[in-house]
Protein backbone atom coordinates (compact mmCIF):
# COMPACT_ATOMS: atom_id res chain seq x y z
CA UNK A 1 0.00 0.00 0.00
CA UNK A 2 2.79 2.42 0.90
CA UNK A 3 4.82 1.56 -2.22
CA UNK A 4 1.72 2.16 -4.35
CA UNK A 5 1.31 5.63 -2.81
CA UNK A 6 4.99 6.38 -3.34
CA UNK A 7 4.81 5.22 -6.97
CA UNK A 8 1.73 7.40 -7.58
CA UNK A 9 3.46 10.36 -5.94
CA UNK A 10 6.58 9.91 -8.09
CA UNK A 11 4.50 9.63 -11.27
CA UNK A 12 2.63 12.81 -10.35
CA UNK A 13 5.89 14.69 -9.74
CA UNK A 14 7.35 13.43 -13.02
CA UNK A 15 4.21 14.41 -14.93
CA UNK A 16 4.19 17.84 -13.31
CA UNK A 17 7.60 18.66 -14.79
CA UNK A 18 7.27 16.72 -18.04
CA UNK A 19 5.54 18.02 -21.13
CA UNK A 20 2.41 15.95 -21.72
CA UNK A 21 0.06 15.63 -24.66
CA UNK A 22 -3.47 14.29 -24.67
CA UNK A 23 -4.08 11.01 -26.51
CA UNK A 24 -6.98 11.62 -28.90
CA UNK A 25 -8.48 8.19 -28.21
CA UNK A 26 -8.46 7.79 -24.42
CA UNK A 27 -7.85 11.47 -23.51
CA UNK A 28 -5.10 10.56 -21.03
CA UNK A 29 -2.24 12.99 -20.55
CA UNK A 30 0.85 11.18 -21.82
CA UNK A 31 4.51 12.31 -21.64
CA UNK A 32 5.72 13.62 -24.98
CA UNK A 33 8.40 10.93 -25.24
CA UNK A 34 5.73 8.20 -25.02
CA UNK A 35 3.45 9.56 -27.74
CA UNK A 36 3.22 7.86 -31.14
CA UNK A 37 1.99 9.87 -34.12
CA UNK A 38 0.52 8.92 -37.44
CA UNK A 39 3.06 9.54 -40.21
CA UNK A 40 2.66 12.59 -42.44
CA UNK A 41 4.49 12.41 -45.80
CA UNK A 42 6.72 15.48 -46.13
CA UNK A 43 8.24 15.19 -49.60
CA UNK A 44 7.70 13.49 -52.95
CA UNK A 45 9.79 10.47 -51.95
CA UNK A 46 7.63 9.86 -48.88
CA UNK A 47 4.43 10.38 -50.86
CA UNK A 48 5.60 7.87 -53.47
CA UNK A 49 6.50 5.21 -50.94
CA UNK A 50 3.49 5.53 -48.68
CA UNK A 51 0.69 6.40 -51.09
CA UNK A 52 1.53 5.76 -54.74
CA UNK A 53 2.27 2.12 -53.99
CA UNK A 54 -1.45 1.51 -53.60
CA UNK A 55 -2.68 3.37 -56.71
CA UNK A 56 -3.90 1.35 -59.64
CA UNK A 57 -1.80 1.58 -62.82
CA UNK A 58 -3.83 4.44 -64.35
CA UNK A 59 -3.53 6.67 -61.27
CA UNK A 60 0.13 5.76 -60.86
CA UNK A 61 0.96 6.68 -64.46
CA UNK A 62 -1.05 9.89 -64.15
CA UNK A 63 1.00 10.99 -61.16
CA UNK A 64 4.27 9.94 -62.78
CA UNK A 65 3.43 11.91 -65.94
CA UNK A 66 2.88 15.11 -63.96
CA UNK A 67 5.84 17.35 -63.40
CA UNK A 68 7.37 17.38 -59.95
CA UNK A 69 5.98 20.87 -59.37
CA UNK A 70 2.42 19.70 -60.04
CA UNK A 71 2.74 16.80 -57.61
CA UNK A 72 4.19 19.17 -55.04
CA UNK A 73 1.36 21.67 -55.59
CA UNK A 74 -1.29 19.01 -54.99
CA UNK A 75 0.27 18.27 -51.60
CA UNK A 76 1.39 21.79 -50.68
CA UNK A 77 -1.40 22.27 -48.14
CA UNK A 78 -0.66 18.93 -46.50
CA UNK A 79 3.06 19.69 -46.34
CA UNK A 80 2.62 23.09 -44.72
CA UNK A 81 -0.37 22.12 -42.61
CA UNK A 82 0.27 18.52 -41.63
CA UNK A 83 -2.32 16.68 -39.58
CA UNK A 84 -0.46 14.32 -37.28
CA UNK A 85 -2.45 12.74 -34.49
CA UNK A 86 -1.04 11.71 -31.08
CA UNK A 87 -1.75 8.31 -29.55
CA UNK A 88 -0.63 6.69 -26.30
CA UNK A 89 1.05 3.30 -26.23
CA UNK A 90 -1.99 1.58 -24.70
CA UNK A 91 -4.26 2.74 -27.53
CA UNK A 92 -1.69 1.68 -30.15
CA UNK A 93 -1.44 -1.74 -28.51
CA UNK A 94 -5.23 -2.05 -28.57
CA UNK A 95 -5.33 -1.10 -32.25
CA UNK A 96 -2.57 -3.58 -33.08
CA UNK A 97 -4.43 -6.34 -31.23
CA UNK A 98 -7.57 -5.54 -33.24
CA UNK A 99 -5.59 -5.34 -36.52
CA UNK A 100 -4.58 -8.97 -36.10
CA UNK A 101 -8.23 -9.68 -36.94
CA UNK A 102 -10.13 -8.08 -39.77
CA UNK A 103 -9.83 -4.29 -39.36
CA UNK A 104 -8.08 -2.66 -42.32
CA UNK A 105 -4.36 -1.94 -42.28
CA UNK A 106 -2.71 1.17 -43.69
CA UNK A 107 -2.53 1.34 -47.48
CA UNK A 108 0.15 -0.96 -48.82
CA UNK A 109 0.46 -2.90 -45.56
CA UNK A 110 3.05 -0.50 -44.08
CA UNK A 111 1.45 -0.31 -40.65
CA UNK A 112 -1.81 0.51 -38.95
CA UNK A 113 -4.45 3.00 -40.02
CA UNK A 114 -4.69 6.23 -38.08
CA UNK A 115 -7.53 6.07 -35.55
CA UNK A 116 -8.69 9.61 -36.37
CA UNK A 117 -11.78 9.61 -38.60
CA UNK A 118 -10.94 10.76 -42.12
CA UNK A 119 -7.15 10.59 -41.68
CA UNK A 120 -5.34 8.54 -44.33
CA UNK A 121 -1.91 8.72 -42.67
CA UNK A 122 -0.44 5.42 -41.49
CA UNK A 123 0.94 4.61 -38.08
CA UNK A 124 4.16 3.09 -39.35
CA UNK A 125 5.03 -0.41 -38.20
CA UNK A 126 8.64 0.70 -37.78
CA UNK A 127 7.44 3.07 -35.03
CA UNK A 128 5.45 0.53 -33.04
CA UNK A 129 6.97 -2.93 -33.44
CA UNK A 130 9.01 -2.65 -30.22
CA UNK A 131 5.83 -2.08 -28.19
CA UNK A 132 4.09 -5.23 -29.37
CA UNK A 133 4.11 -8.62 -27.65
CA UNK A 134 5.66 -11.36 -29.76
CA UNK A 135 2.38 -13.13 -30.61
CA UNK A 136 0.71 -9.92 -31.83
CA UNK A 137 3.86 -8.88 -33.68
CA UNK A 138 4.04 -12.20 -35.56
CA UNK A 139 0.36 -12.18 -36.56
CA UNK A 140 0.49 -8.51 -37.60
CA UNK A 141 3.64 -9.07 -39.68
CA UNK A 142 1.96 -12.01 -41.43
CA UNK A 143 -1.09 -9.87 -42.19
CA UNK A 144 1.04 -6.98 -43.46
CA UNK A 145 2.97 -9.40 -45.68
CA UNK A 146 -0.27 -10.70 -47.18
CA UNK A 147 -1.47 -7.12 -47.76
CA UNK A 148 1.82 -6.17 -49.45
CA UNK A 149 1.77 -9.20 -51.73
CA UNK A 150 -1.88 -8.56 -52.56
CA UNK A 151 -1.09 -4.96 -53.55
CA UNK A 152 1.95 -6.01 -55.61
CA UNK A 153 0.04 -8.71 -57.50
CA UNK A 154 -3.41 -7.23 -58.21
CA UNK A 155 -4.86 -10.37 -59.84
CA UNK A 156 -3.76 -12.70 -57.04
CA UNK A 157 -6.63 -14.51 -55.33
Amino acid sequence: MLTEKIATFLVNIRNKYEVCIECIVCYNQVPLKSIIYCFVPVDKKDILTSELAVFDNFEFEQVLNKGEEEVEETRIEEVFNPQSHPFCRDCILGLASAAVGEIPLAKGGIGLRCMMTGCDNPILYSEIYKLLPKNIKNKLEERMFEESVGMALPNLE
